[in-house]
């Protein structure tokens, strides 16, 4: 027979998987109205939007996954090794900013993105300096692969 304190943890460890679930849906659920809504008032794409879904999607995701391991690494990582990642983010940003379409289209995704993390992740507020570039590097790599997603379907190459 089960102790009535396993069953209490078990229950706990539940309802923090449903309040976890609750938020990523949330998230990606404004991240998928902002986005969408962003490209339609731009580009006069809404004929793409059912195209589009499952590249906001994993956009969304790519966002909290980077998000949530920049804390971690900011947190639990030695300045050198960050500086190191740093060096190897911005040449992924460089090559990716070749296949920019829109500069404008560009900053206000992205100011976006930057939006709704810093609505929906607080842990955000203890990043280092470098925590912050870290952040604000990996968004743009994101940002830059769901626009070259974007143009692949838009032009039909997808």
């Amino acid at each position: 027979m089960e102790s009535f304190e396993n069953k209490d943890i078990r229950r706990h460890i539940l309802e923090e998987f449903r309040k976890a679930d609750a938020f990523y849906a949330q998230f990606k659920n404004d991240f998928n109205v902002s986005i969408l809504k962003i490209l339609n008032n731009n580009l006069k794409t809404k004929e793409y939007n059912i195209l589009l879904s499952d590249p906001i999607s994993i956009y969304a995701q790519e966002i909290i996954n980077a998000t949530e391991s920049v804390i971690d690494k900011d947190r639990n990582y030695p300045e050198y090794r960050l500086n190191e990642e740093l060096e190897r983010i911005r040449k992924v940003v460089s090559q990716l900013s070749v296949y920019a379409i829109d500069a404008d289209l560009i900053s206000e995704l992205h100011a976006k993105v930057k939006a709704l993390i810093i609505e929906y992740f607080g842990g955000i507020f203890d990043l280092t300096a470098n925590g912050f570039i870290l952040l604000e590097l990996n968004t743009k790599i994101y940002t830059l692969r769901f626009l070259v997603t974007y143009q692949n379907i838009v032009s039909g190459k997808i």
